[in-house]
């Protein structure tokens, strides 16, 4: 979680109001409080918060027509927006309504509860703006930009695995599913994540179980996995507040009890889609443009001058609104004993396996290069330097412990990653930065 990031949470109702902004300061968070519906509106189109906690009771407007001012206006149309629901209050769950909305937090208000919300918040609106840059890139290089971010709200039915328990609601869940998305089931505890694993799953909901531990452990697989990382979970629990907690610290996305409400597996369904699409799309705007200048022609991933040209704007975007940029290398010394030994279509075919690889495991809305012949470079937009370790942790460890495949050579070849990693200070230059990434690497090595 980025501890500077800033919150608005608006409710005309002061109890919630103050629940949750109790929640958020203990996570580190900076908190922006409005009781009127109007200034919460101007306040977020003059200020940007990171995020926007939304209340139903306000005196002065609907909540209606505030998310509809708040998605139709440029300055505040990509910010997250979560609906909080208060004690004793009920959302609408009505398609047209709820999916306005990036994801619903229901009282009792939990810090886990919270915190993984915002967390999943943040990062979806580091997506809309990484992609929202990436356009102004593409443009710059006479690309054809990719499709903005409404991406999201493809009428595309939902692609979901059922991971069913033994508890009551298994079979109101797939009731619930059915017909409304492609839905896939698995008894929970047995072929989950090879369900997972290669396919086109867009979201994941376990039910309830009489043993509760047989969820928490499905979750957390899902988690440990480093292609399945950032996968939507919607976990169903028994109507034991605890369960929901401990359901939120070992990786749901989203969590809820019986008894069911069938619109809300549903919104909840389409809620976690839409970020999972978006990021799918992230990856995809990697070949959005024909442009050589901007391509590398045998990995496929964005060109070293591409890369320089948005790191730019990245650079810019960190000073002028005091965000994170952090920038992480990957040096493969590797593929030049290969293209010495073997030749240069088999160090080409292992680059090709390597940068598949390596964008798969990034987030979506990191920007991966080619940087040289043996390097490769990750831009993590919004990301202090604390939060890549994680990602290259992971990476190294798949790197490392894959063997990789030559085209004519019988002997599978093994890598050992150089990683290294570097975070914006103020009046870096681009070759700053990326000097900076590539000595940690050199450094780490060296040590």
């Amino acid at each position: 979680m980025v501890n500077s990031a800033r919150v608005l949470v608006a409710d005309g109702n002061l109890k919630t109001l103050n629940l949750v902004s109790e929640c958020l300061r203990r996570l580190g968070l900076v908190n922006l409080l409005e009781t009127s519906a109007s200034k919460a509106v101007s306040r977020a189109q003059n200020e940007r918060p990171e995020v926007i906690l939304l209340g139903l009771e306000f005196n002065d407007r609907s909540n209606a027509s505030v998310i509809s001012d708040l998605k139709s206006a440029d300055e505040s149309r990509d910010i997250p927006v979560l609906l909080i629901v208060g004690e004793n209050a009920a959302p609408d769950w009505s398609r047209d309504y709820i999916t306005q909305f990036d994801e619903v937090v229901e009282w009792p208000f939990a810090d886990e509860q919270i915190q993984a919300h915002v967390t999943t918040a943040l990062r979806l609106g580091t997506m809309r703006s990484e992609l929202n840059r990436r356009n102004e890139t593409l443009h710059y290089f006479g690309a054809g930009s990719a499709n903005s971010w409404q991406v999201e709200i493809s009428e595309k039915h939902p692609h979901i695995l059922l991971a069913q328990g033994d508890g009551v609601s298994g079979d109101a869940v797939e009731e619930a599913l059915k017909g409304f998305s492609r839905l896939e089931t698995e008894q929970l505890g047995s072929n989950v994540l090879s369900t997972l694993n290669g396919s086109e799953i867009e979201f994941v909901v376990i039910s309830e179980n009489e043993d509760f531990q047989t969820v928490l452990d499905t979750c957390d697989d899902i988690r440990r996995n480093p292609t399945l990382f950032h996968m939507p979970i919607l976990t169903i629990c028994a109507p034991d507040p605890e369960h929901i907690v401990q359901a939120y610290q070992h990786g749901a996305t989203a969590a809820t009890s019986v008894p069911l409400n069938k619109d809300e597996i549903r919104a909840r369904a389409l809620m976690g889609v839409r970020s999972h699409r978006l990021r799918g799309h992230m990856l995809n705007a990697y070949r959005a443009g024909k442009n050589h200048s901007m391509s590398d022609s045998i990995t496929g991933l964005y060109s070293a001058e591409f890369f320089r040209q948005h790191l730019k704007t990245l650079v810019a975007d960190a000073d002028r609104w005091d965000k994170s940029l952090s920038l992480s290398v990957v040096a493969v010394p590797e593929i030049n004993h290969v293209r010495t030994e073997y030749g240069a279509n088999e160090a080409d075919h292992l680059l090709k396996q390597l940068s598949g690889m390596i964008s798969r495991l990034v987030r979506g809305e990191d920007l991966c290069a080619r940087l040289d012949d043996t390097t490769f470079c990750i831009a993590l937009s919004e990301s202090p330097l604390e939060a890549t370790s994680p990602t290259m942790q992971r990476m190294a460890g798949v790197l490392g412990f894959t063997e990789f495949s030559l085209l004519e050579i019988a002997s599978p070849v093994n890598i050992h990653p150089r990683v290294g990693s570097a975070e914006y200070k103020l009046g870096d230059s681009v070759e700053d930065l990326i000097g900076r990434a590539i000595s940690t690497a050199l450094a780490a090595n060296a040590a």
